[in-house]
């Protein structure tokens, strides 16, 4: 098919399942990958491929039988593929919950330290 927007469709697809193939590369071999870098990526490749399936939406008679069939295909692949990426996330989300639950303590201890210096030293009244 020689369809422009065919085309801008599948490289849309193409994109973001080599978005996901890289991501899941970065989990299988770094031990903290930038989480933020892999979020941005991921972002812009889906709102390609959601702007191409709008437009293919937006353009009535150009999704035929044989496309939409080819994007319900593509799309459980991708879907597959990520849910594949939320459990090899899933550990890291919950190192990170941990932090900042300590950090959130650590935090709390400091401030209560330093009120109770503040309150028992006589040059910080006022």
């Amino acid at each position: 098919m020689n369809n422009p927007l065919f085309q801008d469709l599948l490289h849309a697809f193409d994109q973001y399942a080599q978005v996901q193939e890289t991501h899941l590369r970065h989990f299988t071999h770094e031990s903290r990958p930038d989480i933020e870098q892999l979020c941005f990526e991921r972002a812009r490749a889906f709102a390609e491929l959601k702007n191409q399936l709008i437009s293919l939406q937006q353009q009535p008679g150009k999704a035929t039988d044989y496309l939409i069939l080819l994007c319900q295909e593509r799309l459980m692949t991708l879907k597959a593929q990520d849910d594949l990426l939320r459990e090899r996330l899933l550990p890291y989300y919950k190192i990170l919950q941990r932090q900042l639950t300590q950090l959130r303590q650590h935090k709390q201890a400091l401030l209560s330290y330093g009120r109770a210096q503040g309150m028992s030293h006589p040059s910080r009244r006022g």
